[in-house]
């Protein structure tokens, strides 16, 4: 009788099933849980028994307990088994069975090769062209790469792939598990997931995916669990009744047990362990001198190599090939799969645990030391390979500073896959680690260091206005201002008004803005000074400040070098400097009333992007000149540029840019070729894109613009009051004359009974476009007004709009200025006698 499977049929049955649908191409997953020893990797075991004679692929990836950082740590480790990679292989001999395994992938190949060669840290030694890719791009490139790889190998024939322990797995390898399961539905794949009760699974209420909760044994399955181990050995009934008790229906636990009594029944009769701990204590105990090397073994953990366990070991290679047959022999351990044929694995993690709560725990950080150094002596690759797995083990020696170096590189590591959760939790453990130091200036740089490494990961993962994001950095200037490191100091303030910015507390945002300025002429490097005006212009621009706007770009051009200055953008805020200042002061100039000007300098924006090649900063042009056309009410134009912001979104997966790009659509079809498509496309965008940003405000004013034509004025003042009442400065933002601007049109709209209120609206308006120097929103705010004043010849609306107009002396052809020309027409025919 076997004892794997008892009390799990029905399991066993429900894959089985799934495999069938799956050699039928209608693939699927399960997620099986269960508590330590209840017997997920014994299902599994039975499940690949069963199936072995078919003809099938399998994937086994191996989550593990000190990598749960380590992004694509379980795949990672597969690809090199199914590539064959072995210690000894050069760089080159590595990309020659990478190209092997991988020569069967898809369309886009190299791609997909290059990509994972990366992961692999495997050189290509210039046979591939560098991949120009934006961090988000990257990522998502890597995981369909993986994604191809995996299909195309289903294609060949049905693919089983195990994702064991999933409790331990890694942000980045559960984001690639979600997308295989998106489409297992359509392959010839089963995945089968094990993981503990505390994993909330992502994938469960999925559809094609089953949850599969392994319970406890009944007394009658322990018995037959009980009589399989036993054999043709006897033990008494009240023994049998003893071990089925003391087991709580845990498979392990009956096992264990059951070959605790059986060895120790020679010596002092049939004793029951009162747990599980005792019960593998007493194996181990009865394990002799070879416990040694278990204990050893169960340092470096719960798989574990030859040849380091070979050079911690004080005996002889001789010497430990028989310990290791024994363990092997006793079910201790056994070779594990998907390895070379040195590395071994526990039976199963409790008994690795108990090995190592066996040692006392001064000797364990003895170990964990020796483990720690022969790494980095011996096994160099290794160590640059999986630095966390030397902060693990230098961490459990005691040595912070160690441990805090190496998980800082594994969050550098991290970070260069664009694996950012992984990077966040490292550099917070190498922070943890390097705060446990004594007091000193050393310490104090270092924790420095791993705040501004933090900083932008944080960014990324959980955006500017978190409140650890501004912890960060407010801790990041402290220090830097203590050490009086002013470079330091100058990236702390950039951070912080990074999140003023985004949280649109401009008075802060401000402020800041110059802080950075008077750093950057402090430092007295052009980096820095550009980067500070950077800021000031952007400041300007989202404050409504037109003139400083214009000013500071200006200036930014002239000091911008595209040789020098482009590597900035890697450094603050993901974007090219020069495409930014040509877009602001686009903007600034043609909302000041330059339209040429700014059309001309747009058009820099985009030209200057296209040459650097680099996604973000295109992406970036493209929204700048958008504004500038809408504010311009060029549709075509817009229309133009708002399909190519869609098509590189698309391609470079930037999902707010996508967004973007199609209200501009929306806003562009709304103006003349298909208003009710447009309007519905604006309206389906508006909640995501006025969420983007500084500039709110500009969104509003634009849908409630196209809603007021479309007959819709209530609605438009609805949205239009309520951007308004959450407005942090009333009186101070870009573009807010136009939401004014565009309320008194809406109350125009509904009848003359809120004649007064439209008057207020319009004159609040000009007001505020008078006080920014936005000439062109003064404009429309006098036209609005004399639209309102039509009936009274006497309007003073009609001399304000005729000194605006004539202080014009560009951009004639635009249509505000067209519509203003014709209003003084109409209102001079009205005057005339």
């Amino acid at each position: 009788m076997r004892s794997d499977i008892v009390g799990r049929e029905h399991d066993l049955d429900l894959l089985l099933a799934g495999w069938t649908r799956a050699e039928a191409g209608s693939g699927g997953a399960f997620v099986v849980s269960g508590d330590a020893g209840i017997g997920k990797s014994r299902l599994v075991l039975a499940l690949q028994g069963r199936i072995q004679a078919t003809l099938h692929s399998q994937l086994i990836w191996q989550c593990a307990p000190n990598h749960g950082n380590s992004a694509l740590y379980p795949i990672m480790r597969q690809i090199e088994f199914a590539a064959g990679f072995a210690a000894a292989d050069s760089d080159a001999l590595k990309l020659e069975k990478l190209e092997t395994l991988l020569g069967a992938a898809p369309s886009g190949a190299a791609t997909s090769l290059s990509l994972i060669a990366d992961l692999l840290s495997v050189p290509l030694e210039g046979r591939y062209p560098p991949l120009v890719l934006s961090p988000a791009q990257r990522k998502a490139a890597l995981i369909e790469a993986l994604a191809g790889w995996i299909a195309s190998i289903a294609a060949r024939q049905p693919l089983l792939l195990f994702l064991e322990d999933a409790h331990w797995i890694d942000p980045t390898t559960q984001e690639l598990m979600t997308r295989l399961i998106a489409t297992v539905a359509s392959m010839p794949v089963l995945i089968v997931v094990t993981a503990r009760p505390n994993y909330a699974s992502p994938w469960n209420g999925r559809p094609h995916v089953t949850a599969v909760t392994l319970d406890r044994l009944t007394t009658d399955e322990c018995e037959r669990v009980v009589a399989a181990v036993i054999a043709e050995r006897q033990l008494e009934r009240a023994v049998v009744e003893e071990i089925v008790a003391k087991s709580d229906g845990n498979p392990l636990f009956l096992e264990q047990l059951t070959l605790g009594v059986l060895g120790s029944s020679a010596r002092r009769g049939h004793v029951v362990p009162d747990t599980l701990q005792d019960s593998l204590m007493a194996r181990l105990d009865g394990l002799g001198e070879v416990r040694d090397i278990v204990q050893l073994a169960s340092v470096i953990g719960r798989r574990f190599s030859k040849p380091l366990l070979a050079a911690l070991s004080p005996f002889g290679a001789e010497a430990l090939d028989a310990d290791i047959s024994a363990l092997i022999s006793a079910e201790v351990i056994y070779p594990a799969a998907g390895a070379d044929g040195t590395v071994y694995e526990f039976k199963h993690a409790l008994i690795r645990d108990a090995a190592y709560e066996s040692l006392l725990h001064s000797k364990r950080g003895r170990i964990h030391g020796q483990i720690a150094r022969a790494l980095e002596e011996r096994f160099a690759s290794l160590a640059e390979t999986e630095p966390e797995l030397l902060a693990y083990h230098f961490a459990n020696a005691g040595d912070n500073a160690r441990a805090s170096h190496y998980s800082e590189l594994a969050g550098d590591r991290a970070a260069g896959r664009f694996a950012y959760v992984e990077a966040i939790a490292s550099y917070r453990d190498a922070r943890a680690r390097n705060a446990m130091l004594p007091t000193s200036a050393e310490r104090d740089r270092r924790e420095l260091a791993l705040l501004l490494k933090l900083g932008p990961a944080l960014t990324i993962i959980v955006g500017p206005q978190h409140a650890e994001h501004g912890e960060t950095y407010v801790r990041a200037a402290e220090i830097a201002r203590s050490l009086d490191d002013l470079p330091s100091l100058f990236n702390s303030i950039w951070g912080l008004w990074h999140s003023s910015t985004v949280t649109r507390d401009l008075e802060t945002a401000r402020e800041r803005a110059e802080e950075l300025v008077v750093l950057g002429e402090s430092l007295g490097d052009d980096d820095h000074l550009l980067e500070s005006i950077h800021c000031r212009w952007s400041t300007a621009l989202f404050r409504g400040e037109y003139p400083r706007a214009r000013a500071d770009a200006r200036q930014g051009i002239a000091i911008y070098d595209p040789a020098r200055h482009h590597a900035l953008g890697m450094l603050f805020g993901g974007h090219d400097p020069g495409v930014c200042a040509y877009g602001v002061w686009a903007t600034a100039s043609t909302i000041s009333g330059y339209a040429d000007e700014g059309r001309r300098l747009a058009q820099e924006s985009v030209v200057l992007a296209d040459k650097l090649g680099h996604p973000h900063s295109l992406a970036h042009s493209l929204l700048g000149v958008l504004i500038v056309y809408s504010c311009a009410r060029d549709a075509q134009s817009a229309r133009r540029l708002s399909e190519r912001m869609c098509e590189v979104a698309e391609k470079y997966n930037f999902p707010p840019q996508k967004s973007v790009g199609s209200f501009f659509l929306g806003w562009a079809s709304a103006q003349d070729q298909d208003p009710a498509s447009g309007l519905a496309r604006m309206e389906a965008e508006y909640p995501r894109v006025v969420s983007l940003g500084p500039m709110p405000v500009f969104y509003t004013a634009l849908l409630g613009e196209v809603l007021i034509k479309a007959g819709r004025a209530a609605e438009a003042l609805a949205i239009l009051d309520h951007s308004l009442s959450g407005l942090m400065f009333p009186n101070l933002g870009c573009y807010l004359p136009e939401l004014h601007r565009v309320r008194g049109d809406a109350l125009a709209a509904l009848g003359p009974d809120h004649g007064e209120a439209t008057r207020e609206a319009l004159r609040k308006a000009l007001e505020l476009a008078r006080g920014q120097g936005a000439r062109l929103f003064q404009l429309r705010a006098a036209m609005s007004l004399l639209r309102c004043d039509r009936a009274d010849d006497r309007s003073p609306a009609r001399g304000v709009l005729g000194d605006l107009y004539a202080g014009f002396t560009e951009g004639f052809d635009c249509p505000d200025l067209v519509e203003a020309r014709q209003l003084l027409a109409d209102s001079a025919d009205r005057r005339a006698p």
